[in-house]
């Protein structure tokens, strides 16, 4: 079986970052994880996990956008920010397929004011990174 045949399962630590630190959005979401959880011989860092997981989000990652809401939410290894937390959720908001949309949970707790910022953000956002 060749490195590129290998099940995700059998891949080392080593391996995975390797490919997040080549950009790989996939492994990054994976390696955030495990900073994130204290697993496959990480420390637990919500800090790096934060930067693992934003580069991924930053990359379009649906499910990597919406654990960097969370993230942004709770304060969890960045900064509490309702605002960059909706504008995240709104990003990563088809991950959920019809689920609750964290975005109207968070927006309880925000002015109409800093709802529109965080829209206007989230529509930035997506002029910068167009979708193929």
């Amino acid at each position: 079986m060749t490195d590129s045949e290998k099940p995700p399962s059998e891949e080392s630590f080593e391996e995975l970052r390797a490919r997040a630190e080549a950009g790989d959005a996939n492994a990054q979401t994976a390696v955030g994880n495990a900073y994130l959880k204290g697993r496959d011989g990480c420390a637990k860092d919500p800090g790096e996990a934060a930067r693992w997981i934003g580069l991924a989000a930053d990359q379009g990652k649906e499910a990597a956008q919406f654990n960097f809401g969370v993230m942004h939410h709770t304060g969890l290894g960045v900064p509490k920010n309702l605002v960059t937390a909706y504008m995240w959720f709104t990003l990563g908001s088809g991950w959920l397929d019809g689920e609750f949309d964290q975005r109207e949970w968070v927006g309880r707790n925000m002015t109409a004011e800093q709802i529109a910022e965080a829209e206007r953000l989230a529509e930035e956002w997506r002029a910068a990174h167009p979708r193929d």
